[in-house]
């Protein structure tokens, strides 16, 4: 079942690392199989702020992303 809301607690801006994604376009980019788990992994983000207590993996598509989720944080293994 999919989340309804995530534990937002970091700042995007104090990461530097990784592709901030629009969920629309993460969800566009797994379903075309450009992203899969073994090429990392993201987290939600909503509102600048990052949700860490949650690793999205393209195998588990819309169904582990929070339904406030607006972007995901996508890192490159």
């Amino acid at each position: 079942m999919r989340p309804y809301t995530g534990n937002y607690t970091e700042l995007l801006v104090d990461r530097w690392y990784g592709h901030l994604y629009q969920l629309d376009e993460w969800l566009r980019d797994v379903k075309a199989g450009y992203l899969i788990d073994e090429d990392g992994y993201g987290s939600p983000v909503r509102d600048g702020l990052i949700d860490d207590s949650l690793n999205v993996f393209p195998s588990g598509g819309i169904l582990t992303v929070p339904m406030d989720c607006t972007h995901i944080l996508w890192y490159n293994r």
